[in-house]
């Protein structure tokens, strides 16, 4: 993938009908504002993520739907702030707007799960993750 600099091109389906093409370095960061046109303005998104979330797995995702006019907010098993890493090493750290124990998934209009191996494989194991 070349140098932590290098941009990288990247899409992905939002509700099977919208492709959103975003372009993203691996130590962009959430909440990088883009202007472009807003198809999801009014549409609540939940991200949940824990401690061991793959950065670039949280980040993109979640800056395409802001530009798309989403409103997204990250949910977590625990308050505070999560620890995303970059493969295996350590990546930024995360404000977390909610606990998930607290959420009701009727809140939102879609959820989102960020990769990695450590999320989900440690949200599957969370009684309240697996009923949210």
């Amino acid at each position: 993938m070349g140098d932590a600099g290098a941009g990288m091109r990247g899409e992905f389906k939002v509700a099977c009908f919208l492709t959103l093409t975003f372009r993203f370095t691996t130590s962009q960061a959430l909440d990088k504002e883009i202007p472009m046109a807003a198809p999801l303005k009014g549409r609540k998104v939940v991200f949940l993520a824990t401690d061991g979330v793959e950065q670039v797995e949280l980040t993109a995702p979640w800056n395409a739907l802001k530009q798309a006019g989403a409103d997204v907010t990250l949910l977590s098993d625990k308050a505070g702030e999560i620890q995303a890493v970059n493969h295996d090493e350590k990546g930024e750290r995360f404000p977390v707007d909610g606990l998930v124990s607290g959420a009701s998934a009727r809140d939102f209009d879609a959820l989102v799960l960020p990769g990695g191996v450590a999320n989900p494989d440690k949200l599957r194991t969370n009684p309240d993750a697996v009923k949210f």
